[in-house]
């Protein structure tokens, strides 16, 4: 596809920044499902650990439930970025159900920002 400027070479400059900064940003959209299996992983590890040491790196969960006779912690996570006119609201549910004698039995994730390890409790888990 060819591209036919007709404005000043300071315009044409940052419409190609911008065509540059929208690629790279796709570039990290298709590299997100990595990125999903790194978290999962970093999370997994905390399976068959005492839930007093998770709470202990991670703090309170936002959310606490019985599930399947199980204990479970919710940690919530969200970030709103510009997105058009309306800001966009990136989430991330990191769940972990404990048995009756304290022990993560099992860590999932939900949802679109559960990909990086930086982010809201995570970033706090060793």
């Amino acid at each position: 596809m060819r591209l036919a400027f007709h404005c000043s070479r300071r315009r044409s400059v940052l419409i190609a920044a911008s065509v540059i900064a929208v690629s790279l940003g796709l570039g990290a959209c298709a590299n997100e499902d990595g990125n999903r299996a790194d978290y999962q992983a970093f999370i997994t590890r905390w399976v068959g650990k005492p839930a007093t040491q998770l709470t202990a790196d991670w703090g309170r969960a936002n959310y606490e439930t019985t599930e399947r006779g199980m204990r479970q912690l919710q940690y919530n996570y969200a970030q709103a970025i510009s997105w058009g006119e309306r800001p966009k609201y990136l989430t991330c549910s990191t769940r972990f159900l404990v048995d009756d004698a304290g022990i993560v039995r099992s860590a999932e994730a939900l949802g679109d920002s559960c990909y990086e390890k930086s982010s809201g409790p995570a970033a706090r888990g060793h």
